[in-house]
C-alpha cells in the first residue's frame, strides 16, 4: 500500500528522489518502494524536476537575461 499515495513531495524527500536515481542508480520500482508511492508518482517527478532544470537551465542562458555581474561589466 502506498502511505504518501496524494501527499506532497517535501524537500527531504526530493533530496533523496535525486539521490536514489541519479547517483545511487536504483529503479524506479526500487524508488517507489522505499518512497511508499506508485511507480508513476516517481516517474512523473522526476519528469517534472528535469523540466524544472531545463526551464531553469534556458532562462539562465537566455540572450535576456543579464546576471548582475554582467551590468557591471557595462560600465
Amino acid at each position: 500500500m502506498n502511505t504518501r499515495h496524494g501527499k506532497k513531495w517535501n524537500t527531504n524527500e526530493l533530496i533523496q528522489l535525486e539521490r536514489e536515481y541519479h547517483l545511487l542508480n536504483l529503479s524506479v520500482e526500487e524508488i517507489a518502494i522505499r518512497h511508499n508511492r506508485t511507480e508513476n508518482a516517481i516517474q512523473i517527478k522526476l519528469i517534472k524536476e528535469k523540466e524544472l532544470q531545463d526551464d531553469y537551465l534556458s532562462y539562465r542562458n537566455s540572450p535576456r537575461h543579464v546576471r548582475r555581474c554582467d551590468i557591471f561589466e557595462i560600465f
